[in-house]
C-alpha cells in the first residue's frame, strides 16, 4: 500500500501511535486508520520536520523560522515562532524529550531550546555556520545534532553544547592536554589534547584507547562530560559553550585508560580556566 501527494514535496513523517500519523512538506496531512486515508490540515509555510508526543500533541517546523504548534491532534494549529522577513532561515528539524522540553535546529547553524512547550525558545550558537539539519535526544541528559560537512555535535540537557574532532593527520609522541584558548573565554573556548602510540593502541583500525575530559566548578563539583569515549592516536580539539553557566573558575580533567596500572596507557591532567561573561 502506498499513499500518492501529487505536486507536493514530502520531507517528514511521524506516526506517535499504529493508526495515527503525519506527513509534512508543502501541506501538511494526517493519517487515522494506519495511512488509508489521509486529510490536508492546511499550509504552515514548508514543513521540514516535525515530532509528536502522542495523538494529540505535537510541533512541526520549517521556513521561515517557523515553529507550530497543536494540542489537538492537529486541528488548530498555534505559531510559536515565526520571522517571515527571514526568507532564508529554515528550522531543519524538532525533538520533544517530553511535553515541556524540546530542541529545534536552523539551516544557519543556530539551535533553539525551550522548557515550557515551545511558548519561548533560548537560542545557543553552535560555533559553526553549517547547515544543521537533525537533532535528537535518546536520554534526557544527552543530545546529538547533525548538519552540512560532517558536522557532528553533541548537547547536554542544560543546553551546554560539546563537540570533538581530530584537528592533525600527525600521531603525537606524548600525551599532552593544552590549555584552553582563548582563556579567560565567553562563552566559547576550545580545549586540545592528544593521544600517542602506545602498548594496545593502534593508529588504524583495531584498539583505541578509553579517554574522559570532564569540567568541573571550583568546589569540585562535575559540571558537565566533553569527552567519554574510546579514540584512536591523535590530536583531538573539544568545544565547550559555557552559555548556561556563571562566570568563575572551571577545572577541566583529562583521563586516558587506567592510570593505577602503570602500563603507560594511564595519563591525568587538570588545567585551570575562566569563563567571564
Amino acid at each position: 500500500m502506498a499513499a500518492s501527494f501529487p505536486s507536493y514535496y514530502i520531507y517528514s513523517s511521524f506516526f506517535p501511535s499504529d493508526s495515527v500519523g503525519w506527513v509534512g512538506g508543502g501541506l501538511l496531512w494526517k493519517t487515522s486508520n494506519g495511512g488509508v486515508n489521509w486529510a490536508t490540515q492546511g499550509a504552515i509555510n514548508t514543513i521540514y520536520n516535525m515530532h509528536f508526543i502522542d495523538n494529540l500533541t505535537g510541533w512541526v517546523c520549517g521556513s521561515y523560522n517557523t515553529i507550530s504548534r497543536t494540542t489537538n491532534g492537529g486541528t488548530n494549529w498555534i505559531i510559536q515562532r515565526n520571522d517571515p522577513g527571514s526568507s532564508n532561515a529554515i528550522v531543519t528539524s524538532i525533538y520533544f524529550r517530553n511535553y515541556n522540553t524540546g530542541w529545534a535546529v536552523q539551516s544557519n547553524g543556530t539551535i533553539l531550546r525551550t522548557t515550557n512547550s515551545g511558548l519561548n525558545w533560548n537560542q545557543y550558537g553552535s560555533g559553526t555556520m553549517n547547515s544543521l539539519s537533525y537533532v535528537c535526544f535518546p536520554s534526557d541528559s544527552a543530545g546529538w545534532i547533525a548538519g552540512d560537512r560532517g558536522t557532528i555535535m553533541k548537547t547536554n540537557g542544560d543546553g551546554t553544547l560539546t563537540s570533538i574532532n581530530n584537528s592533525s593527520g600527525t600521531i603525537p609522541d606524548n600525551y599532552t592536554l593544552s590549555q584552553n584558548y582563548p582563556n579567560p573565554f565567553n562563552p566559547q573556548t576550545k580545549i586540545n589534547f592528544s593521544i600517542p602510540l602506545s602498548r594496545g593502541v593502534t593508529a588504524e583500525g583495531g584498539l583505541g584507547v578509553f579517554v574522559s575530559l570532564i569540567i568541573y566548578d571550583l568546589l569540585g563539583r562535575e559540571v558537565t562530560t566533553l569527552v567519554n569515549e574510546e579514540l584512536k592516536p591523535g590530536t583531538y580539539e573539544a568545544d565547550w559553550d559555557g552559555s548556561g553557566y556563571s562566570s568563575g573558575v572551571y577545572f577541566y580533567k583529562l583521563v586516558v585508560g587506567d592510570p593505577s596500572t602503570g602500563s603507560g596507557r594511564g595519563f591525568v591532567e587538570t588545567k585551570k580556566m575562566v569563563l567571564m561573561k
